[in-house]
């Protein structure tokens, strides 16, 4: 098959198999979901690595962590094709009453907001 052909039928088929932009499980890609850190478990040090699944490529995602406050993360996610996608280093700061964490990923596109994953209760050992 010609080079050119291969590439537009496999920009028909993503387009097929594409339901929405955001949100909506396709038949290619997951929900948009934080994998690491899980809720109510603890991790092994202050400075973590995000992960998650469902991401778009081409889109940015926002990590914000809550201890006393909301602290946005300065960490530039990597998506791979298959849409998971690794953030890090995410920072699990504070001490007591605020050593417990609750991690939020957001994903934009084209600038606008999508789907929110969070994870609650994540203490450091």
């Amino acid at each position: 098959m010609h080079l050119q052909s291969m590439r537009a039928l496999k920009r028909l088929v993503v387009g097929l198999l594409s339901l929405s932009l955001f949100g909506g499980t396709t038949l290619a890609q997951d929900k948009f979901a934080i994998t690491y850190p899980v809720s109510n478990k603890p991790v092994d040090r202050e400075r973590v690595t995000v992960e998650g699944k469902g991401a778009l490529p081409g889109s940015r995602i926002q990590i914000k962590v809550l201890t006393d406050k909301w602290y946005v993360q300065t960490c530039t996610p990597t998506i791979q094709p298959n849409g998971d996608w690794s953030c890090g280093i995410v920072y699990l700061s504070g001490m007591a009453p605020f050593d417990v964490h609750t991690i939020e990923a957001q994903i934009f596109k084209d600038g606008k907001p999508g789907p929110v994953s969070t994870v609650k209760g994540v203490t450091r050992k």
